[in-house]
């Protein structure tokens, strides 16, 4: 938090290259996350539609170690549309990233701002447990985008 995030330089699925300073000039939302992973899988409908009301006001960058094949594979059933950063094993294993999903928002200067372990799950009606809206990340994004 309140450092740089050290991207330095990835391949993304289509085999351009993001570093930091690609991400500066507006907020970001970086998301670590994993093919077998299931509350991965839940929250990316809810990280689409903020992706979506967000529009090219704010980066959405997902990073995982998968390889490219097992992402294109992963792709074809689950729809995640954000800039898909692959094989970065590495990267994760340097930023010693243990559990998934991770959020990281970036400022503007791509500062780290909030980590988030995720989408928080909340309580239904009938008191079982369902993947939440996200409303806190949006109002995290909405913070970001006043400064």
């Amino acid at each position: 938090i309140d450092k740089e995030f050290p991207l330095t330089s990835l391949q993304t699925l289509d085999n351009k290259t993001v570093t930091i300073n690609d991400l500066k000039g507006k907020p970001t939302l970086i998301n670590f996350w994993f093919a077998s992973c299931m509350p991965c899988i839940e929250e990316m409908p809810v990280l689409n539609k903020i992706k979506e009301q967000f529009k090219d006001r704010v980066n959405f960058i997902a990073i995982t170690y998968e390889t490219k094949e097992k992402v294109l594979d992963f792709l074809i059933k689950h729809n995640f549309t954000f800039t898909q950063i692959v094989e970065a094993r590495k990267f994760t294993d340097e930023l010693k990233m243990s559990s998934f999903p991770v959020s990281v928002f970036l400022d503007k200067n791509g500062i780290a701002k909030e980590i988030k372990n995720g989408i928080p799950y909340e309580m239904n009606d009938k008191e079982e447990l369902i993947m939440g809206d996200g409303k806190n990340f949006i109002e995290i994004l909405e913070e970001l985008l006043l400064q």
